[in-house]
């Protein structure tokens, strides 16, 4: 949702946008929220994977200012559209990365999505709820934290590109989301006054994938969003 969302801000600010859709168009289409995720942009089917789809992307490319991708690690450089690839035709493009975990990160190269973001940063272990232990968040924090990085870079990498004349590669991550909260107010939540618990009660009864969370050997737990 990182992406989606981030461009949609750029999109409500006035930018005309394109999204690339593969051949039979977006599996997400399906659902409800989708339509609130993607409106403001106008869409178009293209494999990548084929010469003739590529050739029509990079003729997109010639007359953008910005190019979002949120892609696994190395799908861009597989397809022949990383930045180096791209950057090298269009010197001036603005190209924005929106990958699970930021580079130089032990999980860099490793696909992920919100849920195992929120686990592995410690995210589901901080929110207090209904049973000891992590709880999965009614909302997908990390990405809607790092759809304001993402706007917030666009926007200083177009900024610089006035004063320069050189696009460059922007990059953010979900981990980076979750980082970008701890700049909010923390308080213990065993000493927390009755409105805390209050506004925290709003994992029980547990939702939807509350139940899919299962405690392990070891206090490991897992999660099994098939469940």
């Amino acid at each position: 949702m990182a992406g989606p969302i981030g461009v949609l801000l750029l999109a409500e600010l006035g930018a005309d946008v394109i999204k690339v859709e593969p051949p039979g168009g977006d599996p997400f289409r399906r659902q409800p929220a989708y339509h609130v995720w993607n409106r403001s942009r106008r869409s178009v089917v293209l494999d990548l994977k084929a010469d003739e789809g590529r050739e029509v992307f990079l003729r997109l490319c010639r007359g953008a200012d910005v190019l979002v991708e949120t892609f696994s690690p190395g799908t861009m450089d597989r397809l022949g559209l990383s930045y180096t690839d791209v950057s090298q035709r269009f010197p001036r493009l603005v190209f924005c990365s929106v990958p699970a975990y930021p580079p130089g990160h032990r999980f860099a190269d490793r696909p992920g999505w919100d849920a195992t973001v929120q686990a592995r940063s410690g995210m589901q272990s901080e929110q207090p709820g209904w049973r000891p232990g992590p709880i999965y968040l009614h909302f997908p924090a990390p990405s809607m934290a790092a759809c304001f990085l993402l706007a917030a870079g666009v926007l200083s990498a177009l900024i610089y590109r006035e004063a320069t004349g050189h696009g460059q590669h922007v990059q953010t991550s979900l981990y980076q989301g979750v980082l970008a909260y701890t700049t909010q107010i923390w308080q213990e939540h065993e000493r927390a006054p009755a409105g805390f618990h209050a506004t925290m009660a709003k994992t029980y009864p547990p939702g939807i994938h509350q139940p899919s969370l299962f405690e392990c050997a070891g206090g490991e737990w897992i999660h099994n969003p098939r469940r």
